[in-house]
């Protein structure tokens, strides 16, 4: 998955690749380096970048919705859905989400800043 744009701090374009296991690599295109190992403790849903590449959001097969930096790992906010998470989209403004559940439910979430 590619990064939406290479705005803001990190200035650069990235690509996110994931494996059968629930691990996530990120990488700077521009330097061909890898930046981020991220692994999720549970196998992973859905996953999407923010719009400028800093943190990445994911969701698990419980529900559990992750918000994580890139650079660091550090997580910025965990938000639980109760059902399965299909797919996962940050607004423009990157302060809510919404989420497709495997129910066909919509959700939507305020993230903090």
């Amino acid at each position: 998955m590619w990064s939406p744009a290479a705005t803001g701090p990190t200035r650069s374009c990235r690509l996110m690749t994931a494996t059968s296991l629930p691990l996530v690599h990120v990488w700077d295109i521009s330097s061909a380096a890898l930046i981020a190992e991220i692994e999720p403790p549970e196998t992973f849903t859905a996953l999407t970048f923010s719009a400028d590449g800093s943190f990445i959001l994911w969701a698990d097969k419980n529900g559990l919705i992750t918000v994580q930096e890139v650079e660091d790992g550090s997580l910025i906010q965990q938000i639980e859905s109760g059902v399965p998470v299909q797919e996962i989209h940050l607004s423009p403004d990157q302060r809510r989400v919404a989420v497709l559940t495997m129910l066909g439910d919509i959700y939507f979430y305020e993230l903090t800043p």
